[in-house]
Formats: C-alpha cells, structure tokens, sequence
C-alpha cells in the first residue's frame, strides 16, 4: 500500500545507512530515522582523494588547521550535539580513543552547532578530549559545504597528507583503523 514507507523501513538491508539528514531548508537536520543517505556518498568525502581544508575555530577560539593535527591518520567526525545518532556513535568513539595506543588515530570533531553553549556543554558533559572545532554555522558553514555534508554523523579517516583513506559509516569499520 505504502511503497516508499517499506523501503525506507527497510534501507538497512539494502547497504544504506540512516543518520540525521539536512532537511530541505538547509537549516538543520531531523533525527527521523526513517530518513538516509546512499553509502555511494552523494558528498566530497570519497576514498583516494584530498580532504577539503578544515581550518575551523576550537572552543577557545582558536584556529585549528586539521593538516597541524599531526596524528598518522585523523578520523574526521562532523556532528551534531542534538543529533540522537551522533551522541551514540561519539560515545563510542570516546571509549576507543581514551584506550588507543600513542601516535594512533587522533580525531577531529566538526560540530555543526549553531548554539555555543550546546556544542561546548556536549563536550564537557561527556569528556571528550579530542579536538573539537564549529564555526557554529551549522550546515551552511564553509566547511560542511565545501564537503558536501549531506548526512551526520559523517566520518572520514585522512592521512598524513588529508588523502581519504576511508569513510567509515559505523563504530566497527572506524575500529579497525585504531
């Protein structure tokens, strides 16, 4: 009766995953799970080729260039401090970095925030220590278009050289690499 309500019920089964989406305003996302994005990546974040710069500013105000990072690979994250999935998935990532061996992967956390205190008490109430950045433009920051950031959480492992090694769309892939 309803078509496109089963396959949306059931794009996980198809290789799609579903994550907060930009909705059509381009003002925020929507945490409905009933929405998702192609693994295909309709995004500028593909494997083999150049991370978009990312020179955002950090809590303190600070500009980060992400090529200063460091780090032999960097997972990129960009988020939302109110998107239910992100929460899940930064969570996870919190465990995996406290425990990770010295000179691994280091993360960079892009939020797309529009709302300092949000972004800036989601860090501190769930002490994650790695760096995080927003320009507090949300989905209309330079980054997350020059990016093409359609979906969050978006992840991107770079390295050295901010050449894309993988876009890992769960918390097992991103294992692998720490």
């Amino acid at each position: 009766e309803y078509p496109d309500i089963y396959f949306i019920d059931n794009i996980k089964e198809y290789g799609f995953s579903v994550r907060c989406v930009k909705d059509d305003s381009g003002s925020g996302g929507s945490p409905d799970s009933r929405e998702g994005e192609a693994n295909g990546r309709t995004n500028a974040l593909i494997p083999g080729v150049a991370m978009p710069d990312i020179v955002l500013p950090d809590s303190s105000g600070k500009l980060i260039d992400a090529r200063t990072i460091g780090a032999g690979r960097l997972l990129v994250v960009f988020y939302a401090s109110s998107c239910p999935h992100c929460r899940t998935l930064l969570n996870g990532l919190n465990g995996m970095y406290n425990t990770r061996p010295r000179g691994g992967t280091d993360i960079l956390a892009v939020s797309l925030d529009t709302d300092r205190d949000e972004w800036l008490g989601y860090v501190r109430d769930n002490s994650l220590k790695w760096v995080s950045v927003s320009d507090l433009r949300g989905w209309n920051g330079p980054v997350a278009r020059r990016c093409r950031v359609s979906a969050i959480p978006t992840m991107v492992i770079v390295d050295r050289s901010m050449r894309i090694l993988a876009a890992p769309t769960t918390l097992e892939e991103v294992r692998t690499w720490f």
